[in-house]
């Protein structure tokens, strides 16, 4: 779904507020949910990490909201960055066999942008990326006014722009939680 547009795109969305893609993508996976009587959805957790997937986790949300009708759907994440942010116990734990890791390592080696998740993963152990963990989200859940700390794509951000990569800065609060407001229709 997130393919069909380049990260460029995505991001100048970002910077304007713009929610249409947002809303584009999350009419486009409900429709192939509803198609498919999904009855879970897992998505990106929101850590302050990456705003793409805050916002992926926003628009989880909302197409959770819109599928459960009478019909409950549950709305499961995995943290990557922050599993401390999540207070709650994990509501599914899955033990990849040896098959199902090699899988997962072979599609990671192929997809450069997630290789320095995998390794700093590694580094606590292969048993880290040998389980799967996924946490019930409630999809009543609203944004605070100001992130809990730095996000850290503000701090990623103000250094590249420091070196000329980025001509502007995304924040939480001028950016993504706006969004994340729109998308969930949560409290401003």
């Amino acid at each position: 779904m997130f393919g069909a547009t380049n990260d460029r795109a995505w991001y100048r969305a970002i910077l304007a507020g713009d929610r249409r893609p947002f809303d584009c993508a999350t009419a486009q996976i409900a429709e192939m949910c509803r198609a498919q009587g999904v009855t879970q959805v897992v998505a990106d957790a929101f850590e302050f990490f990456n705003p793409m997937h805050d916002l992926c986790s926003c628009l989880a949300q909302n197409v959770s909201e819109q599928l459960s009708g009478s019909d409950t759907v549950e709305l499961l994440t995995y943290p990557i960055e922050r599993p401390e942010m999540l207070r709650a116990a994990p509501a599914y734990t899955y033990a990849l066999d040896d098959e199902a890791l090699r899988r997962k390592l072979a599609a990671v080696a192929d997809y450069d942008e997630l290789t320095s998740e995998v390794e700093r993963r590694r580094l606590g152990g292969i048993e880290n990326l040998a389980v799967e963990r996924l946490f019930p989200v409630d999809v009543r859940r609203v944004w605070p006014p100001l992130s809990p700390e730095e996000p850290f794509y503000e701090k990623f951000g103000r250094d590249r722009i420091g070196r000329g990569t980025y001509a502007e800065l995304i924040t939480y609060a001028d950016h993504v939680r706006p969004l994340a407001v729109m998308l969930t229709g949560g409290t401003s």
